[in-house]
């Protein structure tokens, strides 16, 4: 038995339906972000089959994929890198939302390509406004300009004005409804200068239950369609939501402990207050004790089963005496992702999106086979590398990591240490904490260095490529040195998060930022769009004390952290989209991965191990194994 994550698809369905029908509008379900941790391809299907005509991702690489997984819904996207070969986005026939009249004007001038052939059908265009929430979205100085010019470019038969969107903040009904009055002046301005975008669409889930005049056109489905509510006013008690995830894994007794083989490093935070006990499938209670990086560590509140202890069992066949459900529906007893949003201080938004890749799902009713969706992909050649997502890396130093493995393994030959001695052992667990197991493997097997893990689940990925390692829930922290993430020998992270400006914008004294307006420009400043968020690698308790470095300079992170953005406050510097950001990293005046972790509760190596999928990995240094020493 390992961790599985268990979908109820059938939920996904009733949830889109109810909803659909309490708002009597179109609804775009939105499966960004892996579908808000359940799946993006299955809930896509699901809804797609139950009649939804639109489908939201935040990416185009997110769309792509469904597009080449033989989805053929219209699909729109709203965050662009500024490297964006749009020419390849255009070719996946999806919508796309732009922001600004630069990004208006590319996706026009890509629209016109040659290589496009047979996919050479107008591009479908939605104008994204601030009317507010001061993320991403025109801001209203320009929009008598920017509607002018897509009028002129929709005369002109190069794009098609899909639509017209903006995005609600949920900080108060007055707040709330300012923005509809926004949206309306801009729908005005609009008729104007002579645009008539096809669709108007504002409100998400919250607002659309709350305003009926904000829903329009069009309303976007987020978390409800997961079965959860977007907030705890009970609005959306009435559509009888169905909770689509449940999370079980197995109860090991681990070196004189009962351990569940999963923790923060998939996905599950810190515990800031209580939580109800959990329930295993006798239906015995237990109590969490402690979440770390691997494990959840719990404590039996009836009769403890009896067990051999598999930390000292030969092999990997003991079996565990009972399944734990980690995060139930409602119904079931135990703890529901509402129970741990508010056991950890955050949303049920962040409990799900969270939930690593590494941990299996499995789908009720079963999936069919993919091989007869599958299309021909992609449709036109780039010239290079196509670039279809915003900037979100993790750079991984194989140098630096190659080092440390030399010396270390020195040490270790002049004491000769043996392949049990945890003090010359390095830990891959998790992936190694998000390095790639498979990158990083050949490096440790060249030194002959002992190698341990922390949970069965890993032992297990080892003993798949043919390594014989250690189980040892408890391997200290020096295990983890070699990457620094001991806190013991605060050596430089080998794993550095960086991205980029996707959007800047100058902002006047009493701009509010983000969900609840808990962020107020206080003199005119410059903000900037950072597009990675709580689903890809930062954790929302860190607002109020998160910073990155850009050009050098700290700057802050300010109002909520969002699933897939941030804003940055850049003040007075001289910035510009396609800027690197550096979110952690070890150069000049990084900010370091040790401060994100006190900022946030994480362990350093669960902030590694949790990165999300959208985050690639890009190794720089040494490319293969095979040092001597």
């Amino acid at each position: 038995m390992i961790p599985t994550i268990d979908v109820d698809l059938e939920a996904i369905e009733h949830n889109y339906r109810a909803f659909s029908d309490a708002v009597g509008v179109a609804v775009m379900p939105i499966v960004k972000a892996s579908g808000y941790g359940h799946g993006a391809l299955p809930v896509a299907r699901t809804v797609a089959a139950a009649g939804a005509k639109w489908i939201g991702v935040a990416d185009a690489s997110e769309g792509i994929a469904l597009r080449a997984a033989g989805l053929d819904t219209r699909i729109l996207t709203w965050l662009h890198s500024a490297g964006e070969t749009w020419e390849s986005v255009i070719a996946g026939q999806l919508d796309i939302a732009v922001s600004s009249m630069e990004q208006l004007a590319v996706v026009a001038a890509a629209a016109e390509d040659r290589r496009r052939g047979s996919h050479a059908a107008t591009v479908d265009v939605h104008i994204k406004l601030d009317t507010g929430l001061g993320r991403n979205g025109a801001p209203i100085e320009e929009w008598r300009t920017l509607f002018a010019h897509a009028r002129d470019l929709e005369r002109g038969g190069r794009i098609h004005i899909a639509g017209m969107m903006s995005h609600i903040s949920g900080t108060s009904a007055d707040d709330d409804l300012a923005q509809v009055a926004q949206f309306d002046r801009a729908r005005e301005i609009a008729a104007e200068v002579g645009l008539h975008p096809q669709l108007l669409h504002l409100a998400a889930t919250g607002a659309a239950l709350k305003y009926p005049q904000a829903r329009y056109d069009l309303v976007r489905l987020g978390i409800s369609l997961y079965g959860l509510a977007p907030d705890t006013d009970g609005t959306a008690d009435a559509l009888g939501l169905r909770p689509a995830l449940r999370l079980r894994a197995p109860i090991r007794r681990l070196a004189g402990r009962w351990a569940v083989g999963v923790g923060q490093g998939d996905g599950l935070p810190p515990l800031r207050g209580e939580l109800p006990p959990l329930i295993d499938d006798s239906g015995e209670q237990w109590r969490i004790d402690e979440v770390t990086p691997v494990h959840l560590f719990v404590s039996p509140l009836g009769e403890a089963p009896d067990v051999e202890d598999a930390a000292f069992a030969p092999d990997a066949s003991v079996p565990s005496p009972r399944q734990l459900t980690v995060i139930a529906r409602p119904g079931e007893g135990g703890a529901t992702a509402d129970d741990w949003a508010a056991a950890t201080q955050t949303i049920n938004y962040e409990v799900t999106t969270r939930l690593t890749g590494r941990i299996a799902r499995e789908y009720t009713p079963a999936l069919p086979s993919d091989d007869a969706r599958r299309v021909a992909w992609p449709p036109i050649e780039d010239p290079g590398r196509a670039v279809t997502a915003p900037q979100r890396q993790a750079v991984i130093d194989l140098e630096l990591l190659a080092r440390r493995l030399q010396r270390l393994a020195r040490r270790a030959a002049t004491v000769g240490a043996n392949r049990r001695d945890l003090a010359y052992a390095v830990d891959v667990s998790s992936d190694a904490y998000g390095h790639g197991l498979a990158e990083v493997l050949p490096f440790i097997r060249d030194t002959g260095l002992p190698i341990v893990v922390r949970t069965r689940n890993d032992l297990e990925a080892l003993r798949l490529r043919g390594v014989d390692g250690v189980l040892a829930p408890d391997a200290p922290t020096s295990t983890r040195a070699v990457y620094g993430l001991d806190p013991a020998d605060p050596l430089p992270s080998t794993l550095s998060l960086r991205s980029e400006l996707i959007g800047i914008k100058r902002v006047q004294a009493g701009q509010h930022v983000s969900y609840g307006y808990q962020w107020e420009a206080k003199e005119p400043t410059t903000l900037g769009l950072l597009p990675i968020g709580y689903a890809d690698a930062l954790p929302r308790a860190a607002f109020g004390h998160a910073r990155v470095t850009i050009g050098g300079w700290q700057v802050p992170v300010v109002g909520r952290i969002a699933m897939d953005q941030v804003v940055l406050d850049l003040g007075d510097f001289e910035c510009w989209p396609g800027m690197r950001v550096q979110v952690w990293g070890n150069e000049g005046n990084d900010v370091k991965l040790s401060e994100w972790a006190s900022w946030t509760g994480w362990a350093p190596e669960s902030l590694c191990a949790n990165l999300g999928e959208r985050v690639e990995r890009i190794y720089t240094g040494r490319k293969t194994s095979g040092f001597r020493l």
